[in-house]
């Protein structure tokens, strides 16, 4: 399997899995940052239930968890869930935006973090950013 990133290329053995992790900084002084995550969807279950069953693994496993909003947005002509949520990490408390997208047999998650709240301006600046977003051919 050909596998593709910034700095080059490498041939995996074939029965290797991509769950890597991206990792996208803002400036010192927005201080939020976004990370790309992915997870393998068991051949047995159905999409659908898996990203529901990991919607509810955010909410039962972050202390103090707090949900601001839920909504349906669209990535690349394809329904996403978009979750904002606070909740108390070891540093103090996080602010997060996590949108969650099917992508063949992978769920694809796009987390935006900051230890202050967003603004609505950094919001409109994430939404941007994901409808930027185009899946595989």
């Amino acid at each position: 399997m050909g596998y593709r990133f910034n700095e080059g290329s490498l041939e995996l053995p074939e029965d290797w899995h991509d769950e890597t992790m991206n990792i996208f900084k803002s400036s010192p002084s927005e201080g939020y940052n976004l990370v790309i995550s992915r997870d393998r969807i068991p051949k047995a279950v159905d999409p659908q239930v898996f990203l529901s069953d990991q919607l509810q693994l955010i909410a039962e496993n972050l202390p103090m968890f707090v949900e601001r909003e839920r909504a349906s947005i669209e990535l690349d002509g394809r329904a996403c869930t978009w979750l904002e949520y606070v909740w108390k990490a070891p540093d103090g408390m996080m602010n997060q935006i996590n949108v969650l997208r099917v992508v063949g047999d992978m769920l694809v998650s796009f987390t935006l973090t900051s230890s202050k709240d967003f603004s609505d301006s950094q919001k409109a600046l994430f939404r941007d950013t994901l409808e930027s977003y185009t899946g595989p051919e």
